[in-house]
Formats: structure tokens, sequence, C-alpha cells
């Protein structure tokens, strides 16, 4: 928390340093909306991560969490395997930010 105004600047400038590092980017704005106090800024980091549409993976969850996929749609969207402990932990997550 000390180092807030530090971490959001390197957050602004993720996607022009790092490219080539598309899974990471959209899993920092994932994070970061998931975590924003600032409903406003949480919602556009959130719509960020949901524009990396091939990354499925970060993408996804974003948009359960904006409300723009339902719960089958997103389970169905987290096809993979892998992924589906994470279903889970996304359903969890809105339903803390639901109350």
């Amino acid at each position: 928390m000390g180092k807030l105004n530090e971490a959001l600047a390197m957050l602004a400038s993720v996607e022009k340093d790092y490219p080539d590092r598309r899974p990471y980017c959209a899993w920092a704005f994932l994070l970061a909306g998931t975590y924003s106090r600032d409903k406003t800024e949480a919602k556009r980091l959130l719509e960020k991560a949901a524009a990396y549409k091939d990354q499925q993976r970060y993408s996804a969850p974003a948009e359960f969490l904006l409300g723009q996929l339902d719960e089958a749609a997103f389970e169905k969207a987290m096809f993979d395997w892998d992924w589906r402990a994470e279903v889970e932990y996304w359903k969890g997550e809105k339903a803390l930010r639901e109350g």
C-alpha cells in the first residue's frame, strides 16, 4: 500500500513496456480491476482486461465481473480443464463484489 502510486504508474505503462507479454498484461489488468477500491477505476481496468479477447483465461473473468457474461456463459468460456478451479474463484469474487 505504501507504493500504490508507483504501482499504478507501472500498470499504466504495462502494455507499452511488455507488448510481447499479452497474458501477463491481461492478468495485471484483471487483478488490478478486481481489487481496486475505486469503482470507476476498477471498471476501467476490468474493461481493459476484457479487451484481451485472445487471452480467454483473463478476458472471460473480467467480462463476468463486469456483468457481460452470465454464469453459464462464463463457465462455457472457461473451457480448459486447468481453468475449472478458477471458475469457482471468480464466482466467489463476484459474490463478494455484489455483497
